[in-house]
Formats: structure tokens, sequence, C-alpha cells
């Protein structure tokens, strides 16, 4: 069985590629909600709002496993050097849920940014 410090690294690469295409759909939906639609449209608006707050909501959701998961490989937590396999399929499940979704809204941003681009 995997140590605890092992399983802690292996979940905090998932929760940094969560956090690393989350980050980059924040930022470049940032920079799209201040400009004007041209032309006007309600939909995109709406969609933009809406990818964005679920974006910050992935986001925020990725801050206290991450900060287990950096307590665990730095400071002596007290927490036991062997975790039973449920325990590690739980958080391996939980990380790469949070992973696919932070990727799955990337592609999702990216293909409706492509169509936009394509209509205009």
């Amino acid at each position: 069985m995997l140590d605890i410090k092992t399983i802690a690294l292996i979940l905090l690469i998932g929760r940094a590629v969560s956090v690393t295409f989350i980050v980059l759909v924040l930022w470049k939906q940032w920079k799209l909600l201040r400009l004007p639609l041209e032309p006007p449209s309600k939909e995109i608006s709406n969609f933009r709002k809406l990818l964005f707050f679920l974006s910050c909501v992935i986001l925020v959701g990725n801050f206290i496993p991450i900060i287990i998961d950096t307590l665990t490989l730095f400071v002596d937590t007290q927490r036991p050097a062997e975790l039973h396999v449920i325990s590690i399929m739980y958080a391996l499940s939980n990380s790469f849920t949070a992973a696919i979704s932070a990727f799955t809204i990337w592609l999702l941003y990216r293909t409706a940014l492509s169509k936009d681009h394509n209509n205009n």
C-alpha cells in the first residue's frame, strides 16, 4: 500500500491540473466580461457569466484539499502513515473529478470561443 505522503503528492498534482485549467478559463473570461459584445447578445453574456461563476466554484472547491495535501506533505499532521484502500479511492476520485471538471469547462470555453470567432 502507498504511504500517505505519496498519496498526498498524487492528489496535489491532480489539484494543480484542476487549478491550472480553471485559472486559464477565469483569466480569459475576466477579460471577456469587460468587453462589450458586438452585436449585443443576452445569451452569450449569460453564458459567459455562468461559465465564470462555475469556474470560481471549482477554484474555491480546491482550496481546502490543496491545504490538506500540502500540510500532509510538509508538516507532521499526526495522521497515520498508511491509509485504507477505500480512503485512497475516495480521495483519488475527488481529485480526478475536480481535474476532469476543470478540463471539461476549459474545453467548453474553447469550443464557445471558437464558435464566437467563426461567427464574426
